[in-house]
């Protein structure tokens, strides 16, 4: 099932987000330092050290996506990052990082378990001629990967399929990119990953250093695996892309 923006996207809007506390309410707000979100220029300087050049929409575009992101988070668990700074660092400066060591310039993305649309919506933002297909299983988490592509009209390029990864079909257009951050990598992924993926196309793992040996060296029959590249300012963070071998 495919959730086209707009038309299929059936939950509620983004909550407002209250910041600070304002005088007669005689209610306890959350911390601003918790809770306020940082503006543009704010987020240029905290995405720089992982994207360098930094396309001008960006900023706006990060902005919109983790207004979403904290708003819904407290209903449907997208995150345990609550702190919108660490969102910044974690989810966004270390989606654009791997999307430019990997190499990703075009073509067709799945990113696989997309959940709050980690590494795939960053992918979108950054490369204006990606295609991008948000694989995600949970109803409600799909749902707010639709508004997120609405806010950021990003429909025209970029759909959610509601379902498991191997229920997904390419239809005869084979990927370019299969992307996953944080999602538990076995046969059957590494599996449907060889049917959808065009030759020469990319499995490209966001996940860390004792995983990513033991997925090179686990499943390495069939697969390529190229050397992990440590993320900037993660301690155990890495970047793993592996190709079928045979082409």
């Amino acid at each position: 099932m495919v959730l086209r923006v707009g038309v299929e996207c059936g939950a509620k809007g983004p909550m407002n987000i209250v910041r600070g506390n304002p005088q007669g309410t005689g209610r306890k707000m959350a911390s601003s330092s918790q809770s306020e979100i940082p503006d543009e220029r704010q987020i240029f300087e905290i995405i720089l050290p992982y994207v360098r050049d930094t396309p001008y929409h960006l900023p706006h575009m990060v902005r919109s996506h983790l207004e979403l992101l904290m708003a819904w988070n407290t209903k449907i668990g997208l995150t345990s990052i609550t702190d919108p700074r660490g969102i910044l660092r974690t989810l966004f400066g270390e989606s654009f990082f791997g999307i430019r060591a990997a190499g990703i310039n075009g073509g067709l993305a799945v990113d696989v378990g997309s959940g709050a649309g980690f590494p795939g919506i960053p992918a979108a933002m950054m490369v204006p001629d990606l295609r991008v297909v948000l694989v995600e299983s949970a109803l409600k988490k799909a749902a707010f990967l639709g508004e997120v592509l609405r806010r950021l009209e990003l429909g025209g390029r970029c759909e959610v399929f509601r379902g498991r990864f191997e229920q997904w079909d390419p239809q005869g257009t084979l990927a370019d990119w299969v992307l996953s951050r944080a999602l538990a990598i076995d046969r059957k992924f590494l599996s449907h990953a060889k049917r959808v993926l065009r030759p020469g196309g990319l499995v490209v793992l966001w996940t860390t250093t004792d995983i990513a040996r033991r997925i090179a060296s686990g499943f390495a029959s069939g697969w390529l695996w190229k050397e992990a590249v440590p993320i900037p300012g993660a301690e155990r963070r890495c970047l793993l892309a592996g190709v079928r071998s045979g082409g």
